[in-house]
């Protein structure tokens, strides 16, 4: 076994990676440590053939951050004093300036190699195949979108500050609300459907949370009704994250679409730097209606399997947009944030609880 493994790192040491592909297939080990052999020829092929660059030593979720700080906006949103600074400002630098610094980064270490989506498309797509792998930067015109998304969202927090009154919470809201329509429209453009549906669900999360503020200053002597009838729907969403995530994914991808597992590609490390524990991505190939589809899965911190055959749930629309019956690792985030306002929901009757 040890001398079968030097033969087929040797050959793609020599730049023979598919002879090292074949070799590995050929040998008489489990499924997973074939994975582990190809997710090696793999990473060495992608080195060479970039001049040295990694793009493994780099986070590649900015949008996770944009998420995560979304998350603390509506949380600060519906805070009040010292913590509603603290949620608000943190929410920010998780929003825009943490995905802008991981940006400028990505384009200053990509500037000087070959294009690597046109790399990937070699190594797969033989036969001119449809590839979603992401570009180190989307198009101008959806990081735009982005920024406008992030820039409205910030007016929406300030103008309570600046305007009481209900006119001063409808502008916030419709500011908000209009930050993360952007948001899903920008993440649909980019083909990150999974990314576009959570905004989706944090936006219907934020717009309870709006009509409550509003309900509040047009009631009198309602605030235990207006925190269960709209304060408490928002929490039940983010609560129960992960199942509407796949509600809206069924819904969407109701085609099917037998799949294979072509690739793993590995991720060292977590989202933050420092961590030792790897993710993988699936790098699935199908066909529909005549067209053959190469698409990187989310992450997962559970090795595929190389070759494995799986039946992708698919959306007629954008075949790219696939279910497997996973929700993203962020739901942990989400339900906390939910946890937290359904606590806000019900403190009139927590206080009346016995102490």
């Amino acid at each position: 076994m040890e001398n079968d493994t030097g033969y087929i790192m040797s050959l793609a040491n020599e730049g023979k990676y598919d002879e090292a592909r074949k070799a590995v297939e050929a040998l008489d080990i489990s499924a997973g440590r074939k994975a582990t052999l190809n997710m090696q020829i793999w990473q060495m092929q992608r080195k060479a053939e970039s001049g040295g660059y990694d793009p493994g030593r780099i986070p590649k979720f900015p949008v996770i951050s944009m998420i995560l700080g979304f998350v603390l906006l509506i949380a600060g949103f519906v805070s009040e004093g010292s913590s509603q600074s603290f949620l608000c400002v943190t929410g920010l630098i998780m929003a825009g300036a943490v995905p802008a610094y991981y940006c400028i980064k990505e384009k200053r270490l990509t500037d000087s190699v070959t294009h690597r989506h046109e790399k990937e498309a070699q190594v797969y797509a033989v036969e001119d195949a449809d590839i979603n792998f992401a570009k180190p930067l989307p198009p101008s015109h959806i990081i735009v979108t982005g920024i406008s998304a992030v820039v409205l969202f910030i007016i929406g927090l300030m103008i309570p500050n600046l305007f009481k009154g209900t006119a001063g919470v409808l502008a916030s809201g419709i500011f908000i609300l209009t930050g993360f329509i952007l948001m899903y429209l920008c993440c649909k453009k980019n083909r990150n459907h999974n990314a576009a549906v959570s905004f989706m669900l944090l936006g219907v999360s934020a717009f309870f949370i709006l009509v409550y503020r509003l309900a509040l200053l047009t009631m009198t002597d309602g605030d235990t009704f207006c925190r269960l009838v709209f304060l408490l729907p928002s929490s039940v969403i983010l609560l129960f994250f992960p199942v509407f995530f796949r509600l809206v994914k069924r819904f969407q991808c109701t085609a099917a679409a037998e799949a294979e597992c072509i690739d793993i590609l590995s991720i060292s490390g977590g989202y933050v730097r420092g961590s030792h524990r790897p993710r993988y991505h699936a790098v699935w190939k199908y066909s529909y209606n005549g067209t053959v589809y190469i698409h990187k899965d989310m992450a997962s911190y559970k090795s595929p399997v190389f070759g494995e055959k799986v039946t992708l749930r698919i959306a007629p629309a954008d075949p790219h947009n696939t279910f497997r019956g996973k929700a993203p690792a962020y739901s942990a985030v989400c339900i906390a944030a939910g946890l937290w306002i359904a606590l806000q929901a019900l403190k009139p009757f927590i206080e009346m609880l016995p102490y």
